[in-house]
């Protein structure tokens, strides 16, 4: 993601049958970055230990990408979109 932007979502759009994922710290136990498909949930943790599923905010998306279901024809073009929200 470009610096100082935020998704606008849901405004992804693909030509072809894709899977858009969105990359963020979604799990604070396990060391990393984390993908997942929109929308995204991440992991809050309670003083007595318990868990609970909260909506990513948008701002804290870092990367995103596509997965096209099926590998395009030699020649063949495909159209992905998305929206962003400079801040």
């Amino acid at each position: 993601m470009p610096e100082g932007t935020t998704l606008l979502a849901p405004s992804h759009t693909s030509s072809v049958p894709a899977r858009f994922e969105i990359q963020a710290e979604l799990e604070p136990k396990t060391p990393g970055l984390e993908w997942s498909e929109l929308p995204a949930f991440r992991t809050v943790y309670a003083e007595d230990g318990s868990t609970m599923p909260e909506p990513l905010p948008a701002s804290e998306i870092v990367a995103m990408r596509w997965s096209f279901e099926e590998a395009l024809p030699a020649g063949e073009a495909a159209w992905n979109t998305y929206r962003l929200i400079v801040n």
